[in-house]
């Protein structure tokens, strides 16, 4: 064989393994980047717990059950006694129905009144 051509060959089989390397590199890069992503996204979940557990709503919510103004403890204790945040999206959505059937009640009486 002709060494320009080993030569070449060499050349391309170089070019291939640090190719090669940098795949598994980008390998390596992309699973700690995963991780991290994960620890990411968990600590979101956590932060919107915490962020529901010591909102008014939630507070309000056990207002409504102790018939006294909760301080942060309470609240918390509160948000995990009653279902976390299952249980919160649960009475969100009884609230939101709630306000929705008042608000429609209250439009059928000014209806009613303006057509008297």
């Amino acid at each position: 064989m002709h060494p320009c051509v080993l030569l070449l060959i060499r050349r391309l089989l170089r070019i291939i393994a640090e190719q090669f390397r940098y795949l598994i590199h980008l390998r390596c890069e992309n699973e700690t980047l995963k991780r991290e992503n994960g620890n990411l996204r968990v600590l979101v979940r956590n932060l919107q717990q915490a962020k529901e557990a010591l909102g008014d709503d939630n507070r309000l919510f056990a207002y409504q059950a102790d018939g006294k103004y909760p301080n942060e403890e309470r609240a918390v204790i509160y948000y995990l006694e009653h279902g976390g945040p299952e249980g919160f999206a649960a009475r969100m959505r009884i609230e939101k129905a709630k306000r929705r059937h008042k608000f429609q009640q209250e439009e059928r009486e000014l209806l009613a009144s303006a057509a008297a």
